[in-house]
């Protein structure tokens, strides 16, 4: 029943557009889903029964006393400006991995497995479409939108897919 639920719950997430994190309380404990991608980070320390989840790392480690630095997390931080997965730069705090969810019960805290991050596959023209839908769908607003291009290796194309479109949109990027 519970693995039902939680693939129902992850199909009505997967309509969510966008960057979010959801707090749901319920009967049988208290969930953060966060986007699929996890672009909100989501920060959880635990102890003595007492818990602490939050976007910020500092106010998560500090409210719950967890100060005690990972020399990991912390050659992970200077040399990426980040820690990889789900570890920090404090020994017991930790970041919600991709895809994952957070649930508080009666036992304690568990992260486990919560929407399908399998790849889709796409041709390249379908892919550049989809792209391109996005910029079209800004051909409506009258204004100027100013933003930031940055999608990691697909810069140029997210670029060259604005910039083929008939919005008033100016891309600011560093390639």
């Amino acid at each position: 029943e519970e693995k039902s639920r939680s693939k129902a719950d992850s199909c009505v997430f997967k309509e969510i557009l966008g960057h979010y994190v959801f707090f749901i309380s319920s009967l049988d404990g208290f969930r953060v889903v966060s986007d699929p991608v996890g672009l909100i980070n989501v920060y959880y320390a635990g102890g003595s029964g007492d818990f602490c989840i939050g976007n910020d790392l500092l106010v998560v480690a500090g409210v719950m006393g967890k100060c005690d630095l990972s020399a990991c997390g912390v050659k992970e931080f200077v040399l990426n400006e980040n820690t990889i997965g789900t570890e920090t730069i404090f020994v017991d705090v930790k970041r919600v991995g991709l895809g994952r969810e957070i649930f508080l019960h009666d036992g304690g805290i568990e992260e486990r497995p919560f929407h399908d991050l399998t790849p889709e596959k796409m041709d390249f023209n379908s892919y550049v479409g989809r792209i391109s839908s996005y910029f079209k769908a800004l051909s409506n607003y009258s204004g100027v939108i100013a933003a930031e291009a940055s999608a990691g290796f697909d810069t140029r194309l997210v670029v060259a897919c604005a910039k083929s479109s008939p919005s008033n949109i100016l891309l600011i990027t560093n390639q």
